[in-house]
């Protein structure tokens, strides 16, 4: 506000005014943030910032002179007249300033100061991701504007003008002008949210049923989980007997995301069933562990898998090949033969002249060579056109077993020890027992031969080439039975 001058010489009065400009408040807000920027578990985050403001102060403009207007000459008390001006005074008092806060919740009041540190609990909006708060400061204030008039008078006389002060009216108030104004002014802060668990699904597990040996493959599926984080599945398969269990784990990472929120991630491992493992019905649990965004464990997840079933992993398996003997070149594969019938007696001979019916016995499967098996018997079948031959001292079917290392010979079986077993032929087939073996390593082979010949049902050899394959052969044992596995002979003509 510019001074207001009164000067009195002999009776004259000057005068000169300068007025001052009500301004109105501001605020402002400055460093907002919220504390934890990432929210999980049970943190009670804090919205802060720094507000302020400015406030308008009192002010009296003084008199402002009016216009100067003739009036009829005439005297106030000694002095003589003939102008008359109204002047008026503005005073205006500012009152009611108020600092106040808020992110949406109740105010918080900072009272007449022209700053404050702002600080409330803050409660996020429902759902995980990325959150904003508004920290608003509000400065306001009541302005009240009193106006006041006062008439003075004058005289002119040629060029020259006196104001007489002491004529000068008792000032006339008018009511009050009251006016409450205000700024605000607001300021963002940006955080994360991940109070909410992954979302885990048991898709399946596959498949429904598998060998001792072998795998159990888990399928699970997992979406919204805390993004960069780390994450652990473990299934574990418990077998019939509700005390063995078997367990395959896997680890994973979150894809990242801005937002705090993974996608949609499948998982796929395995639960490895070992070759000793009990056989049966299998049950399957899953379970999921992972971390917030600030590390801390959510609580473990439990699925359940779906049933499977066990199967021995170790079976027996049969090879039939038809032998003969080739001289120096020793015994080996006979795929065809040839043969001469006598006219007159009809008898036929063969090249080459014997043949055996043979199968190998072995292991197979994923636990093949891993443990004990004990087998049962063998059927040796020979095709309708030929017949087993008169052994006379030897055994009905050489048997041989033991450790082959890769291979044997096939006439004496080395390095395989010759066994008698007990052996009855019932029309094309013989059958031989094996359960006086016992229980073997699954590594050792059983081979069985038998001496055959060609003895075609019509008495007479075919006319045409003519391929003969009712041979086969199979086994039983303690892990199951052996496919049946054929072989053909062929006469060419």
């Amino acid at each position: 506000m510019k001074n207001y001058q009164r000067l009195f010489l002999a009776g004259i009065t000057l005068t000169g005014f300068l007025l001052r400009t009500q301004a109105a408040p501001t605020a402002s807000v400055a460093s907002a943030s919220v504390s934890p920027a990432i929210i999980t578990g049970s943190a009670t985050p804090t919205a802060s910032a720094t507000v302020g403001a400015t406030f308008d102060g009192d002010s009296n403009s003084g008199w402002v002179e009016g216009r100067a207007d003739r009036i009829s000459s005439t005297t106030i008390g000694l002095l003589t007249v003939n102008l008359s001006r109204v002047d008026t005074q503005t005073v205006t008092t500012v009152s009611g300033k108020t600092l106040s806060a808020t992110d949406g919740t109740a105010p918080l009041s900072f009272g007449s100061a022209t700053s404050g540190s702002y600080s409330s609990s803050l409660t996020p909006s429902a759902g995980d991701g990325i959150k904003s708060v508004t920290i608003t400061a509000t400065a306001a204030e009541t302005v009240t504007t009193v106006t006041s008039t006062s008439t003075i008078y004058g005289n002119r006389v040629g060029a020259t003008t006196t104001w007489y002060e002491a004529t000068r009216t008792a000032p006339v108030s008018s009511p009050p002008v009251i006016t409450n104004p205000s700024a605000t002014a607001s300021a963002t802060a940006r955080y994360l949210v991940d109070l909410q668990a992954p979302e885990v699904k048991f898709d399946k597990n596959t498949p429904p049923s598998i060998s001792q040996g072998q795998d159990e493959k888990v399928h699970v599926q997992i979406d919204k989980g805390s993004a960069g984080q780390d994450y652990s599945f473990k299934a574990v398969a418990t077998a019939p007997d509700g005390s063995t269990h078997y367990t395959g784990t896997t680890i994973g990472t979150f894809k990242t995301s801005a937002d705090g929120i993974a996608g949609v991630q499948n998982e796929v491992w395995s639960v490895s069933i070992p070759c000793d493992a009990p056989l049966g019905t299998y049950t399957l649990k899953i379970y999921v562990n992972s971390t917030d965004l600030n590390g801390g464990s959510w609580p473990e997840v439990e699925l359940t898998g779906t049933d499977f079933t066990v199967t021995p992993g170790l079976t027996i398996a049969a090879q039939t090949v038809i032998l003969s003997d080739f001289g120096a070149a020793g015994y080996g594969l006979s795929e065809s033969f040839t043969a001469t019938q006598n006219k007159k007696t009809k008898a036929i001979n063969t090249t080459p002249g014997s043949f055996h019916v043979s199968t190998t016995l072995t292991t197979t499967g994923p636990c093949a060579g891993f443990g004990n098996f004990a087998p049962t018997s063998a059927t040796l079948t020979l095709d309708s056109e030929f017949s087993f031959a008169d052994t006379g001292a030897s055994p009905t079917v050489h048997a041989f077993v033991g450790n082959a290392g890769g291979s044997f010979d096939l006439h004496n079986g080395d390095p395989l020890i010759e066994v008698a077993l007990p052996a009855v032929v019932s029309g094309k087939s013989v059958t031989v027992d094996l359960t006086s073996l016992g229980t073997i390593p699954s590594t050792y082979t059983i081979y069985l031969r038998a001496h055959f010949r060609y003895t075609p049902v019509s008495g007479n050899l075919p006319s045409v080439t003519t391929s003969y394959t009712g041979f086969s052969s199979t086994a039983t044992a303690d892990v199951g039975a052996a496919l049946i596995s054929p072989a053909t002979l062929t006469y060419q003509k």
